[in-house]
């Protein structure tokens, strides 16, 4: 579901449209999931939003507090769009969703490569047939194809 360096920072259930899913922010991108099928159950994706595709977040509503968030013209169409989602906690989603955006793009630290160098003696030995040399581990002379004897 995540890209490679992509990491879930906040999830919880969440409304859209009337759906009952749930709302997912990742360092790069903001999703919605929700369930459907009666008897196959499958998952479906309407809202997968790139964080640089994000014009504006703000809490609003007048009963029930939602989260809103205008997606930039040309996105989705000629117009700003807004998505309003009903989440249990709008100003946390609303802070963590800024600081997502607003935060720079640092590319994933690099694990540090250790080489490890291991040296193996090998006794050579002479082939009982042609008297090439060959390794001890062999059963083969690598020279003549004789099985090595004891």
């Amino acid at each position: 579901m995540f890209t490679g360096k992509e990491v879930a920072v906040l999830t919880s259930g969440a409304k859209y449209n009337g759906i009952n899913g749930k709302l997912t922010l990742t360092t790069e991108r903001i999703i919605f999931e929700r369930t459907a099928g009666v008897f196959s159950k499958q998952t479906l994706t309407p809202v997968n939003l790139p964080l640089e595709n994000i014009e504006n977040v703000a809490v609003g509503g007048t009963f029930g507090k939602c989260l809103v968030i205008t997606v930039k013209k040309g996105v989705e169409s000629n117009f700003p769009v807004r998505l309003k989602f009903s989440v249990d906690n709008p100003l946390e989603w609303k802070d963590q969703i800024v600081t997502q955006v607003s935060a720079p793009c640092v590319p994933p630290m690099q694990p540090a490569v250790t080489r490890e160098t291991i040296i193996k003696e090998v006794v050579m030995i002479p082939c009982k047939y042609c008297g090439g040399l060959m390794p001890n581990t062999s059963f083969l002379c690598p020279n003549c194809g004789a099985r090595k004897t004891s």
